[in-house]
């Protein structure tokens, strides 16, 4: 019986800057989606991490494969670490249904997807973005 264990990869290891007044809301990091990652739900759902400092009241989002997986509200001077267990079903809906890559019966999945943060309002520094996820050993 296969098993799994938790794995993560460091998207960002500094920090960024992103302020809705500006031309430039986004920030894009690439998250290579490893042969043995699996796409489980439940209890054994994948967390995004990071540091996260609002200079003013900010809304921000994050989307995986450009669907939203979290929207958050930051009161002025906030500092704090967040992290967000989110389903993989709302990032892959296609592909999220505990599959091996391997399988010829299984849908396409990309190699690597897109991990984007979004200023809707304010201005906010991240840092240390970290998506921890389920791999099979």
């Amino acid at each position: 019986m296969a098993k799994t264990v938790a794995d993560y990869q460091v998207l960002c290891d500094g920090g960024f800057t992103l302020d809705a007044a500006s031309n430039t809301p986004d920030k894009g990091f690439a998250f290579f989606i490893p042969q043995n990652f699996k796409f489980l739900g439940g209890n054994q759902r994948p967390i995004l991490a990071f540091h996260v400092h609002a200079f003013k009241s900010s809304r921000f989002r994050v989307k995986i494969n450009t669907r939203e997986i979290l929207t958050w509200n930051l009161t002025a001077d906030t500092t704090r670490g967040l992290w967000d267990p989110f389903e993989w079903s709302t990032a892959f809906p296609e592909g999220s249904r505990n599959v091996p890559f391997h399988d010829p019966d299984a849908p396409e999945v990309p190699n690597t997807t897109e991990v984007e943060f979004r200023i809707l309002e304010g201005k906010i520094e991240f840092g240390q973005v970290v998506l921890w996820y389920q791999v099979e050993v």
